[in-house]
């Protein structure tokens, strides 16, 4: 009964050995295939800074990773800088070299800046070979847009530019984060509506109606007189007649005397 009891305790000490060795053997293998961080070392290493100005120089610049929107702002059509620092962190020469900035919106290079394409807002500064250790620095000048090309008035923007560099399969990226403060839109002053001045009313002036003068007495035009019939009574009108008739019959008595 002792044995039997032995051997069952030595059995069950000897399963959870070995159940915790299969435990322990799967826990480091799952380490050993999960993903951990990929380390910057041993690769091609690039680092984005954006230019500020020094705090111990007011003339001079500075470069730092990022600007938060609690650092200082840039305005419109002010100038920008960004450093590129590129290293060749590995033990072997990296042949051929490339650089990739992305120009994010509301910032521009200027022109001719390492082969600034417009159209995919590239910057491929040219870098080449890279020897072991080496480490090459490239200063890039842009320009904020000025403001009618913001179209964002009284805000504050927030950007962010990236960086990319590689070569054969190493690569690596970066960014570096600034802000572009935009004034407000100024207040529309309303334009008074000018007061019409009224046309003066001409008053015609009525012409004055002429007095009357003195109205002239015309001359009676002289009308030749008619022979006046002197008027007699019933007397005078019977010798008239009598008269008529005998000169009348004389007429007569002469006309046949002379036939």
């Amino acid at each position: 009964m002792i044995t039997v009891r032995k051997i069952l305790t030595s059995g069950t000490i000897l399963g959870l050995l070995f159940l915790i060795s299969v435990r322990f053997n799967s826990g480091v293998n799952a380490g050993q295939y999960g993903n951990p961080e990929e380390p910057r070392s041993g690769n091609l290493l690039i680092d984005k800074l954006v230019s500020r100005v020094a705090n111990t120089d007011p003339n001079s610049v500075e470069y730092v990773d990022n600007l938060s929107s609690s650092d200082n702002h840039f305005k419109p059509g002010d100038a920008i800088s960004f450093k590129l620092r590129v290293k060749n962190d590995t033990n072997e020469t990296a042949p051929h070299v490339k650089i990739d900035d992305l120009v994010p919106p509301y910032i521009e290079p200027q022109n001719g800046v390492y082969g600034w394409n417009s159209s995919t807002r590239i910057i491929h500064p040219e870098v080449g070979q890279m020897q072991p250790g080496e480490e090459k620095d490239y200063i890039i000048p842009m320009r904020v847009y000025t403001n009618d090309r913001l179209h964002a008035s009284g805000s504050l923007l927030c950007v962010s530019n990236k960086a990319e560099v590689s070569c054969d399969q190493k690569a690596d990226e970066d960014s570096a984060q600034f802000c572009i403060e935009t004034p407000p839109q100024p207040t529309a002053t309303p334009t008074a509506t000018p007061t019409a001045t009224p046309t003066p009313t001409t008053t015609s002036t009525p012409t004055p109606t002429p007095t009357a003068g003195p109205t002239q007495t015309p001359t009676p035009t002289t009308a030749p007189q008619a022979s006046v019939v002197p008027k007699t009574g019933p007397t005078g009108g019977i010798f008239l007649v009598v008269f008529e008739a005998l000169t009348l019959g004389a007429g007569i008595a002469i006309k046949r005397k002379v036939s």
